[in-house]
Protein backbone atom coordinates (compact mmCIF):
# COMPACT_ATOMS: atom_id res chain seq x y z
CA UNK A 1 0.00 0.00 0.00
CA UNK A 2 2.67 2.58 0.98
CA UNK A 3 4.86 1.84 -2.16
CA UNK A 4 1.82 2.19 -4.48
CA UNK A 5 1.05 5.51 -2.64
CA UNK A 6 4.83 6.36 -3.11
CA UNK A 7 4.23 5.87 -7.15
CA UNK A 8 1.22 7.93 -6.65
CA UNK A 9 3.45 10.96 -5.23
CA UNK A 10 6.09 10.25 -7.54
CA UNK A 11 3.96 10.19 -10.57
CA UNK A 12 1.89 13.18 -10.11
CA UNK A 13 5.07 15.71 -8.87
CA UNK A 14 7.08 14.40 -11.99
CA UNK A 15 3.12 15.40 -14.06
CA UNK A 16 3.36 18.57 -12.00
CA UNK A 17 7.15 19.32 -12.99
CA UNK A 18 6.08 18.92 -16.52
CA UNK A 19 2.84 20.93 -16.35
CA UNK A 20 5.05 23.62 -15.15
CA UNK A 21 7.64 23.33 -17.66
CA UNK A 22 5.26 23.74 -20.72
CA UNK A 23 4.95 26.84 -19.42
CA UNK A 24 8.16 28.23 -19.60
CA UNK A 25 8.54 31.27 -22.03
CA UNK A 26 10.05 30.52 -25.73
CA UNK A 27 12.45 32.87 -26.73
CA UNK A 28 13.67 33.12 -30.51
CA UNK A 29 15.01 35.18 -33.02
CA UNK A 30 13.74 34.78 -36.48
CA UNK A 31 15.09 35.99 -39.89
CA UNK A 32 12.17 36.05 -42.40
CA UNK A 33 10.83 36.58 -46.11
CA UNK A 34 7.64 38.41 -47.44
CA UNK A 35 6.18 38.77 -50.85
CA UNK A 36 3.98 41.67 -50.83
CA UNK A 37 0.86 42.29 -53.00
CA UNK A 38 0.27 46.00 -52.27
CA UNK A 39 -2.92 47.61 -52.67
CA UNK A 40 -4.34 50.92 -52.45
CA UNK A 41 -2.11 54.08 -52.55
CA UNK A 42 0.67 52.27 -52.29
CA UNK A 43 -0.23 49.71 -55.28
CA UNK A 44 -0.54 53.39 -57.34
CA UNK A 45 3.09 53.56 -57.35
CA UNK A 46 5.04 50.45 -56.96
CA UNK A 47 4.07 46.86 -58.00
CA UNK A 48 4.52 43.69 -55.80
CA UNK A 49 7.50 43.50 -53.84
CA UNK A 50 9.66 41.37 -51.01
CA UNK A 51 11.16 42.39 -47.45
CA UNK A 52 13.45 40.76 -45.60
CA UNK A 53 14.00 41.11 -41.81
CA UNK A 54 14.42 39.84 -38.16
CA UNK A 55 12.16 39.64 -35.00
CA UNK A 56 13.03 38.83 -31.73
CA UNK A 57 9.90 37.45 -30.05
CA UNK A 58 9.38 36.30 -25.91
CA UNK A 59 6.08 33.88 -25.49
CA UNK A 60 5.30 34.28 -21.49
CA UNK A 61 3.85 31.99 -19.54
CA UNK A 62 0.52 32.85 -20.24
CA UNK A 63 1.06 32.35 -24.02
CA UNK A 64 1.18 36.29 -24.52
CA UNK A 65 3.75 37.03 -27.13
CA UNK A 66 5.92 40.62 -27.49
CA UNK A 67 9.01 41.77 -29.18
CA UNK A 68 10.16 43.64 -31.89
CA UNK A 69 10.87 43.26 -35.75
CA UNK A 70 12.79 45.10 -38.29
CA UNK A 71 12.14 44.59 -42.17
CA UNK A 72 13.81 46.08 -45.10
CA UNK A 73 11.91 46.69 -48.69
CA UNK A 74 12.95 46.15 -52.05
CA UNK A 75 11.35 45.88 -55.20
CA UNK A 76 11.49 46.67 -59.03
CA UNK A 77 8.41 47.89 -59.94
CA UNK A 78 7.72 51.28 -60.64
CA UNK A 79 4.42 52.77 -62.02
CA UNK A 80 5.09 55.25 -62.80
CA UNK A 81 6.98 54.98 -66.13
CA UNK A 82 6.87 58.97 -66.79
CA UNK A 83 8.70 59.92 -64.07
CA UNK A 84 11.68 61.69 -65.52
CA UNK A 85 10.26 61.78 -69.77
CA UNK A 86 10.76 65.90 -69.54
CA UNK A 87 14.47 64.85 -68.75
CA UNK A 88 14.32 62.35 -72.36
CA UNK A 89 15.61 63.75 -75.48
CA UNK A 90 13.50 63.34 -79.00
CA UNK A 91 14.61 59.78 -79.23
CA UNK A 92 13.38 58.74 -75.47
CA UNK A 93 16.98 58.81 -73.76
CA UNK A 94 18.50 60.78 -71.15
CA UNK A 95 22.18 62.20 -72.12
CA UNK A 96 25.14 62.51 -70.09
CA UNK A 97 27.50 65.21 -69.76
CA UNK A 98 29.74 63.42 -71.73
CA UNK A 99 26.61 63.41 -74.55
CA UNK A 100 26.20 59.63 -73.96
CA UNK A 101 23.18 57.71 -73.43
CA UNK A 102 22.79 57.37 -69.26
CA UNK A 103 22.20 54.73 -67.71
CA UNK A 104 19.23 55.06 -65.01
CA UNK A 105 17.65 52.10 -62.97
CA UNK A 106 14.65 52.90 -60.75
CA UNK A 107 13.82 50.48 -57.59
CA UNK A 108 11.90 50.91 -54.45
CA UNK A 109 13.37 50.72 -51.15
CA UNK A 110 12.35 50.88 -47.48
CA UNK A 111 12.24 49.63 -44.26
CA UNK A 112 9.64 49.26 -41.23
CA UNK A 113 10.47 49.16 -37.86
CA UNK A 114 7.49 47.49 -35.03
CA UNK A 115 6.84 46.56 -32.18
CA UNK A 116 4.93 43.54 -31.93
CA UNK A 117 2.21 41.80 -29.61
CA UNK A 118 -0.10 38.67 -29.72
CA UNK A 119 -1.19 35.55 -28.36
CA UNK A 120 0.55 31.88 -28.91
CA UNK A 121 -2.00 28.93 -29.18
CA UNK A 122 -0.31 25.61 -28.52
CA UNK A 123 -1.89 22.45 -30.59
CA UNK A 124 0.36 19.46 -31.54
CA UNK A 125 3.24 20.08 -28.77
CA UNK A 126 3.91 23.18 -26.07
CA UNK A 127 6.31 24.97 -28.45
CA UNK A 128 4.02 24.35 -31.87
CA UNK A 129 0.72 25.69 -32.72
CA UNK A 130 -1.01 28.78 -34.10
CA UNK A 131 0.71 32.37 -33.47
CA UNK A 132 -1.39 35.76 -33.96
CA UNK A 133 0.45 38.97 -33.97
CA UNK A 134 -0.06 42.63 -34.12
CA UNK A 135 2.53 45.27 -34.64
CA UNK A 136 2.37 49.55 -34.88
CA UNK A 137 5.62 50.94 -35.40
CA UNK A 138 7.15 53.24 -38.60
CA UNK A 139 7.54 52.56 -42.39
CA UNK A 140 9.56 54.59 -44.71
CA UNK A 141 9.96 53.76 -48.51
CA UNK A 142 10.86 56.11 -51.45
CA UNK A 143 11.74 54.96 -55.58
CA UNK A 144 15.45 54.79 -55.47
CA UNK A 145 17.12 56.67 -58.64
CA UNK A 146 20.54 54.94 -59.38
CA UNK A 147 22.13 56.89 -62.02
CA UNK A 148 25.27 55.06 -63.51
CA UNK A 149 28.81 57.35 -63.10
CA UNK A 150 26.58 59.73 -61.43
CA UNK A 151 27.18 62.37 -64.53
CA UNK A 152 23.82 63.76 -65.58
CA UNK A 153 23.33 67.19 -63.80
CA UNK A 154 19.92 67.18 -63.37
CA UNK A 155 19.76 64.07 -60.97
CA UNK A 156 22.44 64.80 -58.92
CA UNK A 157 22.09 64.51 -55.16
CA UNK A 158 19.74 67.61 -54.77
CA UNK A 159 17.86 67.43 -57.54
CA UNK A 160 17.38 63.70 -57.02
CA UNK A 161 14.95 64.45 -53.85
CA UNK A 162 11.95 66.14 -56.47
CA UNK A 163 11.45 62.54 -57.64
CA UNK A 164 11.86 60.20 -55.20
CA UNK A 165 8.61 60.47 -53.75
CA UNK A 166 10.18 59.60 -49.82
CA UNK A 167 7.25 59.40 -47.55
CA UNK A 168 7.27 57.52 -44.14
CA UNK A 169 4.58 56.98 -41.14
CA UNK A 170 2.75 55.32 -39.07
CA UNK A 171 2.91 51.55 -39.72
CA UNK A 172 0.23 49.19 -38.37
CA UNK A 173 0.23 45.33 -38.99
CA UNK A 174 -1.58 41.95 -38.56
CA UNK A 175 -0.09 38.61 -38.70
CA UNK A 176 -1.50 35.15 -38.50
CA UNK A 177 0.32 31.72 -39.15
CA UNK A 178 1.50 28.72 -38.07
CA UNK A 179 4.58 28.01 -35.61
CA UNK A 180 6.57 24.64 -34.87
CA UNK A 181 9.44 23.89 -33.11
CA UNK A 182 10.66 20.43 -33.67
CA UNK A 183 12.87 19.62 -30.83
CA UNK A 184 14.38 15.99 -32.44
CA UNK A 185 15.30 17.76 -35.87
CA UNK A 186 15.89 21.49 -34.80
CA UNK A 187 13.49 21.80 -37.74
CA UNK A 188 12.28 25.57 -36.74
CA UNK A 189 10.16 27.72 -38.62
CA UNK A 190 7.15 29.85 -38.46
CA UNK A 191 4.62 30.72 -41.98
CA UNK A 192 1.37 32.46 -42.58
CA UNK A 193 0.01 35.42 -43.83
CA UNK A 194 0.47 39.10 -43.08
CA UNK A 195 -1.28 42.48 -43.80
CA UNK A 196 0.52 45.99 -43.39
CA UNK A 197 -1.98 49.39 -43.19
CA UNK A 198 0.57 52.54 -43.19
CA UNK A 199 -0.65 56.17 -42.72
CA UNK A 200 1.95 58.35 -44.18
CA UNK A 201 2.94 61.26 -46.10
CA UNK A 202 5.35 62.62 -48.72
CA UNK A 203 8.09 64.39 -46.94
CA UNK A 204 9.20 65.97 -49.70
CA UNK A 205 8.41 69.59 -50.16
CA UNK A 206 8.40 69.91 -53.94
CA UNK A 207 7.46 66.73 -56.31
CA UNK A 208 8.08 67.33 -59.96
CA UNK A 209 5.33 64.94 -60.85
CA UNK A 210 3.03 67.57 -58.82
CA UNK A 211 4.41 70.73 -59.07
CA UNK A 212 4.66 71.18 -55.34
CA UNK A 213 4.20 69.65 -52.03
CA UNK A 214 2.08 67.01 -51.52
CA UNK A 215 0.41 67.24 -48.14
CA UNK A 216 -2.68 64.09 -48.27
CA UNK A 217 -2.77 61.21 -46.24
CA UNK A 218 -1.76 58.30 -47.80
CA UNK A 219 -3.38 54.59 -46.71
CA UNK A 220 -0.84 52.15 -47.97
CA UNK A 221 -1.55 48.32 -47.53
CA UNK A 222 -0.11 45.06 -48.60
CA UNK A 223 -0.68 42.19 -48.03
CA UNK A 224 2.12 39.24 -47.80
CA UNK A 225 3.10 35.77 -47.77
CA UNK A 226 5.81 35.41 -44.62
CA UNK A 227 7.73 32.65 -43.93
CA UNK A 228 10.97 32.77 -41.32
CA UNK A 229 13.43 30.05 -40.12
CA UNK A 230 13.26 30.91 -36.17
CA UNK A 231 16.54 30.61 -34.26
CA UNK A 232 15.38 29.44 -30.33
CA UNK A 233 17.39 31.29 -27.44
CA UNK A 234 14.75 29.30 -24.94
CA UNK A 235 11.60 26.66 -25.40
CA UNK A 236 9.53 24.83 -23.45
CA UNK A 237 10.89 21.48 -22.85
CA UNK A 238 11.06 19.12 -19.86
CA UNK A 239 14.78 18.29 -20.10
CA UNK A 240 17.81 20.23 -20.75
CA UNK A 241 17.98 22.23 -24.18
CA UNK A 242 21.18 24.21 -25.36
CA UNK A 243 21.47 26.16 -28.56
CA UNK A 244 24.05 26.81 -30.79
Amino acid sequence: MMRNILVLLAFLISNAQAQENTKDPIIFLAPHYNFHIPSWDLAKQYGMFSSIGLEGLRINSSNLVYGIGVDFIAGGTIKDTNLLSHLEDERGYIITEDGKVAEILLYQRGYNLQLKGGYFKALSTPSSGLLALGGIGFTQYKTKIVVRDDNVPALNSEHIKMYDHLTNGLNTSGFLGYLHINEKNRFHFYAGIEMHRAFTYNRRSYNYSSNGAEKQLRNDFSTSLKIGWIIPISKRSTTEYYYY
